[in-house]
């Protein structure tokens, strides 16, 4: 389904079953690792605690949404990229998929989230991710507006937004700490227990394929020209699977390599959402 909406887009998710990953007792045997991922900030990115604070500065109390802390430091938590990386592997290789990397989640579907508990995923996560403390310098402040949308939900499709500003925006809302668009920042990723097809479609599902390369939404505003992050691969290193207690080998070059060749299949899945998403998340 490309059904192109205000501000965003759906995409039908796929229905196909997944291959199981490792068992936990046994994760050593699949691919175990770390991978770095460099983010450039397409547009201005913000993680806020959604209250609006009041702050003295310049000598005049203001009312603006914080970028998340941790006491009084900066904090990206690792939960806000999951939750994004979910999104888009289960809009590219289905719900089910997306529960084998990241663990059981309700998607509020009673018929689907009642099966999954029953019979078929009870696991954690096999993917992780770091939080990333920022630093305060790289803040700014920019204006943000209210998006007002009169879209129904739309049974068995994900909704992702695009680069364009929605068309119904309203009101003009508070100031916004985040970062500016041309900033970086670091994360790292870990994985335990996965098949090759499980790393696979991991990496494709955050763009970082060279032939379905799009630009990814996370935290606030994300409807109204906030929010798009690019992903790069700085670095992979893996346990060598003969011996889990060897020093961890750098696979990197090996893994940029891959992401520059066309991708067949993955999991028995085609990958039309794939390119759906390189079209319109760019947009």
């Amino acid at each position: 389904m490309d059904n192109i909406e205000k501000g965003y887009f759906r995409v039908s998710v796929p229905q196909e079953s997944a291959t199981p990953t490792v068992s936990f007792i046994n994760k050593f045997s699949g691919r175990c690792g770390k991978i770095v991922i460099r983010w450039k900030i397409i547009q201005p990115f913000s993680i806020v605690n959604s209250i609006l604070s009041f702050g003295k500065e310049t000598e005049k109390t203001e009312a603006l949404y914080r970028f998340y802390r941790l006491g009084d430091r900066l904090l990206l938590p690792g939960s806000s990229l999951k939750g994004m990386a979910r999104t888009y592997t289960a809009a590219v290789f289905g719900l089910t998929f997306a529960d084998e990397l990241y663990g059981h989640c309700d998607y509020g579907i009673i018929e689907r989230d009642a099966d999954r508990r029953n019979k078929r995923i009870n696991h954690a996560s096999k993917v992780f991710f770091e939080d990333v403390f920022i630093d305060e310098k790289a803040l700014t402040k920019a204006p943000t507006m209210a998006a007002f949308s009169k879209n129904k939900a739309v049974p068995g499709t994900f909704r992702i937004y695009k680069l364009a500003r929605s068309e119904e925006m309203k009101t003009r809302s508070f100031p916004i700490e985040c970062l500016p668009p041309g900033t970086f920042f670091d994360s790292e990723i870990q994985y335990v227990g996965l098949l090759d097809e499980h790393l696979s479609g991991f990496l494709l599902s955050l763009g970082l394929q060279e032939h379905y390369s799009f630009p990814l939404k996370c935290g606030r505003g994300k409807s109204t020209g906030y929010g798009a992050l690019k992903a790069s691969v700085l670095k992979v290193l893996e346990f060598d699977r003969r011996s889990a207690f060897s020093p961890l080998i750098d696979i990197t070059e090996v893994i940029k390599g891959k992401l520059t060749q066309t991708p067949g299949k993955i999991a028995k899945k085609p990958l039309g959402n794939l390119e759906i998403l390189r079209i319109h998340s760019s947009q």
